[in-house]
């Protein structure tokens, strides 16, 4: 049996170390070839190759070697292991020693290419894998590119095919447009119609304050403004005042009235209300008895009317008016309040309102009582139920168009009116006074200063006085409720002339006998 085992030859400076087998001459014993074991190879020498011998080789007996057993061959096949791997190296002629510092440095240049050799190759297994990670990002990014991409493509095919296509698709889409064009017009229409209300508030804020402007216009010139107004009221209350006095000369007890004259008593009201107009000339009662009722009634209504104190209570009654109006005042501008509230009177007195239906009759009824009570100790109780009705009649719609027309008498800031009434002994003024003919009495032909003096006033004359206006606010507003200048003793105060704005006033004036009395 043989055993099959790798044949390695060394050269050793170009000449064979093992056995020739084809060299019959020069072969030496197998107890001489046993004592001599091969020696490693030296870093001296200068060659070394390696023959690689064929794939499958029989081992043979070399010569000399009288292997005749099995047993035999398999102690020689363990010895040549043995002796290659305890084999001590075996000098080579021209080898250097281990001593020798070259081979020192051979090692360590050795070693060091080794060390480099293996970091080199730990660098490119590094690189490799990074390369690896890198390329399977790579891959995975464009994986996931060509997802989207098809995902894009989808979408757009779709858009398309539902924009194109009469399909349920593009109903859909186009459902979808126009419920969101529907959204936004709504969003712009809800701003449109904000915009709009707010135009709309400021249109109507602008249209009051052009009203309120237009209506608070005369303080330029209110003279011219109030002119007009003042002569027709002046002439209404005029021709008042004389239907009234007509029925209530009807209704006076001549005996009454001759006994009220030649008495001395002075308590009642009555004779208050003739001195007011008469001074202390009661017999004009008897002597002119309808000019004397005319002057008494023109009195009457001229101090309970005009110069009463229900009209500052009219401004300034009542908590919730102060407290409206305080509001204003204090968040508005100044001069704000005062013109709201000249048009509230002016909104007041217009037809329909509240104080025209409850205030003004309540007041005009307590005025009409109060001349009845004053009237009723010279009336004739014997004359017919309907002269008193028509007394009544008349005296109601004289103080109504009274009481009307003082609710009209705003003046301007700076301003005041008053309705003039001249006593029994004034001087006769041409400039704010003309002769009361209605009794055909004779008109003074010249004008001779201090020979002409009023008997009695028959009808008064409004007039303008201008005066330094200092009060604001709630101050201005109460100003309001004294409209009208109280002149001395019920005429014009002589420090403060005031100018002319109805007709004059009516005087009868004393007769040459009368002055030579």
């Amino acid at each position: 049996m043989s055993a099959r085992i790798p044949s390695t030859v060394l050269l050793i400076n170009g000449s064979p170390t093992g056995v020739n087998r084809s060299d019959n001459k020069n072969h030496k014993p197998a107890a001489e070839k046993k004592t001599k074991r091969a020696e490693p190879p030296s870093s001296a020498q200068s060659t070394i190759e390696t023959v690689k011998p064929p794939k499958t080789t029989t081992l043979s007996t070399p010569v000399g070697a009288n292997l005749t057993n099995t047993k035999r061959a398999a102690e020689y096949r363990a010895s040549a292991k043995k002796r290659k791997h305890r084999a001590p190296a075996v000098k080579t002629p021209g080898s250097s020693s281990q001593s020798d510092p070259g081979h020192e440095s051979t090692c360590l240049l050795r070693r060091q290419h080794q060390l480099l050799k293996r970091q080199n190759d730990l660098l490119v297994l590094e690189n490799s894998r990074i390369t690896k990670e890198l390329e399977k990002t790579r891959k995975d990014l464009r994986h996931a590119n060509k997802k989207l991409n098809q995902t894009l493509n989808r979408r757009e095919d779709i858009r398309y095919a539902g924009l194109l296509s009469p399909s349920a698709n593009r109903e859909q889409g186009m459902k979808d447009t126009l419920c969101s064009f529907d959204a936004e017009l709504e969003k712009r229409d809800k701003e449109v119609r904000h915009k709009t209300a707010q135009i709309r508030e400021l249109e109507e804020q602008l249209d009051s304050s052009r009203q309120l402007k237009h209506l608070l216009r005369d303080r330029e010139d209110a003279t011219y403004r109030s002119i007009p107004n003042f002569w027709d009221e002046m002439k209404v209350l005029r021709q008042d005042v004389s239907d009234t006095t007509s029925y209530l000369s009807r209704a006076l007890c001549k005996d009454k009235l001759g006994l009220l004259v030649n008495s001395d008593s002075e308590n009642t009201d009555l004779n208050a209300l003739i001195k007011e107009s008469l001074a202390d000339n009661v017999r004009f009662l008897t002597s002119s008895p309808r000019e004397a009722l005319r002057a008494i009634i023109f009195t009457f209504v001229r101090s309970r009317v005009f110069y009463s104190e229900c009209w500052a209570a009219l401004h300034c009654e009542g908590h919730t008016l102060r407290g409206y109006q305080q509001v204003i005042e204090n968040s508005t501008p100044n001069g704000t309040l005062e013109a709201i509230h000249r048009c509230a009177l002016q909104c007041m007195v217009a037809e329909g309102h509240v104080y025209r239906k409850s205030w003004l009759p309540a007041h005009v009824k307590e005025v009409q009582d109060e001349f009845m009570r004053t009237f009723a100790s010279i009336l004739d109780p014997t004359e017919p139920e309907g002269v008193e009705l028509n007394l009544a009649g008349s005296l109601r719609q004289l103080l109504t168009n009274a009481f009307l027309f003082r609710a009209k008498c705003l003046p301007s800031r700076g301003t005041r009116y008053e309705l003039a009434h001249f006593m029994p002994g004034n001087i006769f003024d041409p400039d704010i006074m003309e002769v009361d003919n209605t009794d055909r009495q004779l008109l003074p032909q010249c004008r001779d200063e201090g020979l002409y003096r009023v008997r009695f006033c028959t009808h008064g004359a409004m007039l303008l006085h201008e005066l330094d206006e200092t009060s604001s606010g709630m101050d201005a507003i109460e100003s309001l409720g004294q409209a009208f200048f109280t002149g001395d003793e019920g005429g014009i105060a002589p420090e403060a002339k005031g100018r002319l704005i109805s007709a004059k006033a009516s005087v009868i004036l004393e007769t040459l006998s009368g002055i030579a009395q």
